[in-house]
């Protein structure tokens, strides 16, 4: 007797007649899932600050400065500079490489006043980390640019919803679609 035959007859334990009532619990179910989708949105907004609510929107959507670095010939510490830079009380900084060994891309959110002065104190931290690295490119995101680029999208992700239902109502069923 094979090792899966010894546990057969346990089977005989099960009624023989299992018609179990799913849809009795149906409206429960429904209403259940309603306040877990309107729990889950509540909990993703909260709390309700523009431009993002409660999610990390990063430098693209808040506003903020990117600044491309190289530390050529050698390559880029990235922990030293993620370490300095958290030293300067910045918001949301993102350090990561590309490229080469010794590229760098910088992001973080400038805080209230002068960014050429944020700017300045990001570039000593820089040479006091390293002394061969150099600041090859800025650019600044500005909060109006990153309302629009979030007004944008969104638009963008509702339209594409809406092409979605749209190709399920013409190639199935209207049904299909308003399910959909």
């Amino acid at each position: 007797m094979s090792g899966s035959m010894k546990f057969w007859p346990f089977i005989k334990l099960l009624p023989d007649k299992t018609n179990l009532k799913f849809v009795k619990f149906a409206p429960i179910m429904g209403g259940l899932s309603v306040i877990a989708v309107i729990a889950s949105v509540f909990f993703t907004l909260w709390p309700l600050t523009p431009p993002c609510g409660g999610l990390n929107c990063g430098v693209d959507f808040s506003g903020g400065l990117v600044v491309e670095i190289t530390a050529a010939p050698e390559a880029a510490d990235i922990a030293g500079i993620r370490d300095g830079l958290n030293a300067l009380d910045l918001r949301d900084v993102s350090v990561q490489g590309f490229g080469s060994p010794s590229d760098a891309l910088i992001r973080f959110q400038t805080p209230e006043g002068d960014p050429g002065e944020a700017l300045r104190a990001v570039q000593a931290a820089l040479t006091d980390v390293q002394s061969t690295i150099e600041v090859t490119r800025t650019e600044a995101v500005s909060g109006a640019v990153s309302r629009e680029l979030l007004t944008n999208g969104v638009m963008a992700l509702g339209v594409a919803m809406l092409m979605m239902l749209a190709y399920i109502w013409f190639r199935f069923q209207w049904t299909f679609g308003v399910g959909a």
